[in-house]
Parts: C-alpha cells; structure tokens; sequence
C-alpha cells in the first residue's frame, strides 16, 4: 500500500496546512481552530475567520499583483466577527465592522472602514495604514495599535489613546515582526528598520477602565523611580 505522506505529515506536526490561489466567498477560515494554518493568495469576500478559536490564515494580493496593497481593500466586512483566538494577517486593506466582538485573536491589516474592533473584548488589532469613524465602539477589553492620525476616528465614550509601554511595545514589534515574516509587507519594514521613530507614530487604544489602571500602575512606577 501506497503510504499517505501529507497525512502522515499531518499526524507527526499536529498541523495541517492549506494554500488557495484566487477569490475565495464568503466565510473563508470561519471556524477553524489550532493547527489549521490557512494561506490564500488573493481576495475574500464577507465574514472571513468568523469565530474563528485558533489556527492562522495569511491573506495577500496574487504574486503578480500590481496594485498598492496599502491602498485596496482585498477582503470585505465582518471579518473576526466573534473570533475566540487564533491569527489573521491581511496583507491589504479590510472592510466595515472588522474584528467586531473580537474575544481573542491577533490581527494585522493595512487599513480598515467603519467601525472597526465594536463590541471587542479580548485580543489584539494593529492597524497600519488609514481606517475610518467609530473605532471601538462598545469595546470592554482587548487592545488596538494604529497608526497616528486615527485618533479622530476613535470612539472616545470607550476607548482612549495612552502611551505605549515597555511590554505593549515588546508584543507590538514581535506581532509585525510575524506580520512581515508571513506577507513581506513592505509597511511593516519601513516600521522595523526605523523602530524607535515608528514607535512614536503609533496609538496604543484601550478601553478607558483598562486605560486608567494602565496610567496609574505607571504614574505609581513612577513615583517609586523618584
């Protein structure tokens, strides 16, 4: 008998590893969970990794793209609606209600639209280029990373920009790090090799009662420094 090496793979790694060229509909990745890694070399429509609870899929333009990926939105609305954990990474920009009641996953996209990162409670959302009005809405947990300038797209009733700390940018650098090892985004590249001024040009948003303890515990640090 034949031996099954992709399934005997899969049985010693733990993981499966899928790859898809093209344009894929609606809910592509929803669901999926720990060891389903998912690449797609393309676009999507609706809903991608809708509750998703682990796993990681990658999206990016095809290889021979020739538009900015900065500038054009390759997935649509809804995505990481509900998701529990796991890892998106959008190579483009990404539609409406992103990451909506995100309970747990780590995201990166090159920009968003309109109410981004609603209802989110856990997990954490880098936004590298422009996005749109109402970001965390009704946000009671998480944390969003986004570039300066969308600080006037911010809900202010729920979240708030504070500075960004020793180990928010310890987590920041080692999730764009992942971003560009997984994409080659040539925006996450201009932030690597110019950390110390990127930094500076980043927003870390919380909502405003993990805000608060966030300012006092430094305000404390502080103080015992003095």
């Amino acid at each position: 008998m034949k031996r099954d090496t992709y399934a005997d793979a899969i049985k010693v790694s733990g993981e499966m590893n899928l790859s898809f060229t093209g344009s894929a509909g609606q809910g592509f990745g929803v669901f999926i969970c720990d060891g389903i890694n998912v690449r797609l070399y393309g676009e999507a429509n609706d809903s991608v990794c809708k509750s998703m609870s682990g796993g990681k899929v990658i999206i990016t333009p095809k290889p021979h793209a020739t538009f900015e990926a900065v500038s054009n939105a390759i997935i649509g609305n809804c995505a990481l609606y509900g998701a529990t954990g796991g890892t998106l990474f959008v190579h483009g920009r990404v539609g409406d209600r992103f990451a909506v009641r995100n309970s747990g996953a780590i995201t990166v996209v090159e920009g968003a639209g309109l109410h981004a990162c609603e209802y989110m409670t856990n997990g954490t959302v880098v936004i590298l280029g422009e996005t749109s009005f109402n970001i965390g809405a009704g946000m009671t947990g998480g944390e969003i990373f986004s570039i300066e300038g969308n600080e006037k797209f911010a809900n202010s009733e729920y979240v708030v920009p504070v500075g960004i700390n020793s180990k928010a940018e310890q987590r920041l650098r080692s999730i764009l790090q992942s971003y560009f090892d997984e994409t080659k985004s040539q925006t996450a590249v201009k932030f690597l090799e110019n950390w110390d001024s990127a930094l500076a040009k980043f927003r870390w948003f919380l909502p405003k009662k993990i805000a608060a303890e966030i300012i006092r515990e430094a305000e404390v640090a502080s103080g015992a420094a003095a």
